[in-house]
C-alpha cells in the first residue's frame, strides 16, 4: 500500500523542487538582509525555517509520499546542519526512495520535475510574484540549460524587470539595478530595460553625492530631470538640491555663487526670494569684506551684562588675511579674548583648563596637537591629518579623539595618550565623542554594531556595553553636563532645522532648548553647569552665543567670520 501511494505520488516531486528553490531564494534573501540585523538573527531563522520544513516532511510521510518527505528533511537540514531529526529521518528513508528511483525511469522523473518547475514558475509570474518567479526561473535554467529554453529564458528577463520596477517602488535601488543586470543578461538589446537601468543608476548617484557634494548631486539630478523628467520626485529633489547648495554658499560667504543658485530655483517661495535678495545685496550692493577675527589683546564689549556664565570659552575662527584658522579663548570674566595658535582648529581644554589639545593645520606638524591655553609652542600628538575632534578624559592623561584615516574613509572613534608617547587603538565606528565626567565611558554619533540602531552611542572605555542613548541618526556633538546627568547634543532631523536638545539620562526625556529658524548647534556646557555655549547662524551672521541651561538668556558674545567654511567641522570647549 505504501509503494502504491509512492507511485501515485511521484509526480508531485517537482512541486517539491519549486519549494526547494523558492527556499534557495529565500535563503540568499535572508543572507542580504541578515548583514544589517546580525548573524545571530540569520541562524535562528535557519532554524525556524528548518524545522518548518522538517514538520513538512512528517506531513508528507504520514502520506506515504516518500519523495517528497525525503526531499523535505534534506531541505531541512541543508538550512540547519545541526538537526539531528532531519538526519535521522532522512538515514531511515534513504534505502526506500532510492528503491522508488530505481523503480522510474529517471528520464522521466527528471522530464516531470522541470516541466512542474516550468508551470510552478508561470503561476508565480501570473500572481506578479516576480522575484520568486525569477529565482525559480533563474535555478531551473542553471538545472537544466536547454530545457524550453527560449521560453524560459524570455520569461526570467520578464521577471527580473518587474521585480526591477517593484523594488524602485520600494526604494531600493541597489537592489532593483541588480535585477535590471540579470534581466539585461538575457535580452540585452532591450531598450525599455536599459532605460530602467539607467534611470535607477543616475538617481542612486544623485543620492550617493546627496549632502556630501551639491554640485554633483545637482549635475546629476539635471542629467535625469532633461532625459526623464517624471523619473521619481527628481523635480523636487532637484529643487531641494539647489536650495540647500545655496544656502551652504550663502553661510560660507560665497554670495554671488549662492545668488546664482538661487535663481535657477523654480517657483521660490517667500523665504528663497529673501534669501535671494541678501545674496544679490551682499553679492552685487554691499560687497562686504569678511569681518577680521578677534585679536589677541582685543577686549570685548559686551551689548548687555555677561550674566552667570564664566571661565574661558576655546574656538577657531577663519583669518580671512592669513587665509587660514585662528584659535581663540574668550575670558567671561574679562570680555578680553586672546589669540592661542595659527593654523589650528577644533579646541578641547584639559580638565584643568591649562592646556588645549586641538587639531593641528601646520604642514611640518599634521594632526592632534597639544599646546599651553596661554598660547606657545605646540606638541605634536598624532600624525594623521584627519585626526579631529579631540576629548580628554577626567585623568588628564588619555584622549578620544574621531578619525578616518582608515582607507575605507569610515568614521572611527581612537583612544590615546595626551603626551603622545604611545599607540593609539580604535574603540568603535562613530565620531564626535565625549567622555563622561567619571571617565568610565564615553557618548559618540554612531550605531550599534551589526544593526540599523543608530544614533548617540554610550560605550564604556574598555570597548564593552554598547548602548543606545538616542534613536534620530542625526544626533550628535554630544556634551556632558559637569555632573554627568545630561548630555547636550545637536540635530536637523527632529524637528527639521539644526536646533540644541539636552538627554536627561536618567528619565531618558529630551529637552529642545532652541528654537531659532536659523542654525544653533555645536553645544558646551560650562564647568558649573550653569550655562551653555553654542554656535549659531542667526540673523545671517555666524556668532558665538551662550545661554542658560534651560535655554534662557540668549547672549551674543561675539561675530564669527563669514568664512569659517563647513560649521559642522568647527567644536566649542569651556574650560574653568
Amino acid at each position: 500500500m505504501l509503494f502504491t501511494k509512492m507511485t501515485q505520488k511521484k509526480y508531485q516531486f517537482l512541486a517539491l523542487a519549486a519549494i526547494l528553490l523558492a527556499g534557495a531564494c529565500l535563503f540568499s534573501l535572508a543572507g542580504y538582509f541578515g548583514l544589517k540585523q546580525g548573524v545571530e538573527k540569520i541562524n535562528q531563522s535557519l532554524q525556524q525555517r528548518s524545522w518548518e520544513h522538517y514538520k513538512r516532511g512528517e506531513a508528507y510521510l504520514k502520506e506515504g509520499n516518500i519523495e517528497l518527505a525525503y526531499a523535505e528533511f534534506e531541505e531541512a537540514l541543508r538550512l540547519y546542519p545541526q538537526n539531528e531529526e532531519a538526519l535521522h529521518k532522512i538515514s531511515e528513508l534513504k534505502p526506500f526512495f532510492q528503491q522508488t528511483i530505481s523503480a522510474t525511469p529517471p528520464q522521466q522523473i527528471t522530464e516531470n520535475v522541470l516541466e512542474n518547475a516550468f508551470q510552478e514558475a508561470q503561476k508565480l509570474c501570473q500572481e506578479g510574484k516576480w522575484e520568486e518567479a525569477a529565482h525559480a526561473l533563474e535555478n531551473l535554467h542553471l538545472l537544466a540549460p536547454d530545457y524550453r529554453k527560449a521560453a524560459v529564458i524570455d520569461m526570467m528577463s520578464s521577471a527580473f524587470y518587474q521585480a526591477g520596477l517593484a523594488k524602485i517602488q520600494e526604494n531600493e535601488l541597489e537592489i532593483a539595478i541588480q535585477y535590471f543586470d540579470k534581466a539585461l543578461a538575457f535580452n540585452p538589446q532591450d531598450p525599455k530595460i536599459n532605460e530602467e537601468k539607467e534611470k535607477a543608476t543616475l538617481y542612486l548617484e544623485a543620492i550617493t553625492f546627496w549632502g556630501a557634494d551639491w554640485e554633483k548631486a545637482i549635475q546629476v539630478l539635471e542629467t535625469i530631470a532633461q532625459k526623464y523628467p517624471d523619473y521619481k520626485d527628481v523635480k523636487a529633489k532637484l529643487r531641494e538640491a539647489r536650495t540647500e547648495y545655496a544656502r551652504a554658499l550663502a553661510r560660507s560667504g560665497e554670495w554671488c555663487k549662492a545668488e546664482a543658485q538661487y535663481k535657477l530655483i523654480p517657483e521660490p517661495d517667500a523665504k528663497i526670494k529673501a534669501e535671494l535678495y541678501k545674496a544679490y545685496t551682499f553679492c552685487h550692493v554691499a560687497t562686504p569684506t569678511p569681518s577680521p577675527g578677534p585679536t589677541s589683546t582685543a577686549v570685548f564689549t559686551p551689548t548687555k551684562p555677561l550674566g552667570i556664565c564664566s571661565g574661558h570659552i576655546a574656538w577657531a575662527d577663519y583669518d580671512p588675511i592669513k587665509s587660514t584658522f585662528t584659535i581663540y579663548s574668550m575670558n567671561l570674566s574679562r570680555g578680553q579674548i586672546r589669540k592661542i595658535t595659527e593654523n589650528a582648529s577644533n579646541p578641547a581644554f584639559s580638565p584643568d583648563g591649562t592646556t588645549l589639545l586641538f587639531r593641528s593645520l601646520q604642514e611640518d606638524m599634521i594632526g592632534l596637537a597639544r599646546i599651553s591655553s596661554l598660547g606657545g609652542e605646540r606638541t605634536r600628538v598624532t600624525t594623521y591629518a584627519e585626526d579631529t575632534f579631540p576629548s580628554w578624559a577626567p585623568d588628564g592623561k588619555q584622549m578620544a579623539f574621531a578619525s578616518r584615516r582608515e582607507g575605507d574613509r569610515k568614521w572611527r572613534i581612537y583612544l590615546g595618550w595626551v603626551l603622545g608617547l604611545e599607540e593609539t587603538h580604535e574603540l568603535a565606528f562613530g565620531t564626535r565623542p565625549a567622555w563622561s565626567p567619571d571617565g568610565r565611558s564615553l557618548v559618540f554619533q554612531g550605531c550599534i554594531p551589526s544593526t540599523s540602531n543608530c544614533g548617540l552611542i554610550s560605550l564604556n572605555a574598555d570597548g564593552s556595553n554598547f548602548r543606545l542613548l538616542t534613536s534620530s541618526p542625526g544626533d550628535t556633538a554630544p556634551s556632558f553636563s559637569p555632573d554627568g546627568s545630561k548630555i547636550a547634543f545637536m540635530s536637523a532631523e527632529r524637528d527639521g532645522n539644526w536646533e540644541i536638545y539636552v538627554l536627561e539620562l536618567k528619565t531618558g526625556k529630551i529637552n529642545r532648548l532652541t528654537t531659532d529658524p536659523d542654525i544653533d548647534g555645536l553645544p558646551v556646557w560650562s564647568p558649573d553647569g550653569r550655562c551653555l555655549a553654542f554656535i549659531s547662524y542667526r540673523g545671517g551672521k555666524w556668532g558665538l552665543y551662550t545661554m542658560q541651561a534651560d535655554g534662557s538668556d540668549v547672549r551674543l558674545l561675539t561675530t564669527l567670520s563669514e568664512s569659517i567654511g563647513n560649521w559642522m567641522d568647527h567644536n566649542i570647549s569651556w574650560g574653568p
